[in-house]
């Protein structure tokens, strides 16, 4: 019986240990300026994402080996990348007494609408 269970539970835990141990890319950044805004303020030249979250940082080549045929590739030609900065720019009060003259871009998606 003691075998059974033992089967069983290595069953189920190579069940979950590939999704788990995934190290594959959705999304790979290279050959630009990753701030990591970590302990240190390091910065990296490539960033790995996966499932919407950081996967690596590091160098492009060490980064690249995470790529697998569906993996979307983004060269930044150098660029800085801030991962997590959010613009919290926002000047509510003015917006709110002024709303209903200034210019509303609610529901404009191209440019052509825009202008």
């Amino acid at each position: 019986m003691l075998k059974i269970v033992c089967l069983l539970a290595l069953c189920a835990a190579l069940a979950v240990t590939p999704h788990a141990a995934r190290a594959d890319a959705d999304a790979i950044l290279v050959n630009g300026k990753i701030l990591t805004v970590d302990k240190d303020f390091s910065t990296r030249e490539a960033l790995a994402i996966r499932d919407g979250k950081i996967l690596a940082t590091g160098a492009s080549a060490d980064i690249r080996k995470l790529a697998t045929d569906d993996t979307k590739i983004i060269d930044l030609g150098g660029r800085t990348v801030i991962p997590g900065l959010t613009d919290a720019h926002l000047h509510g009060v003015r917006a709110a007494l002024t709303y209903s003259v200034e210019t509303s871009w609610i529901g404009v998606t191209t440019i052509e609408e825009a202008l």
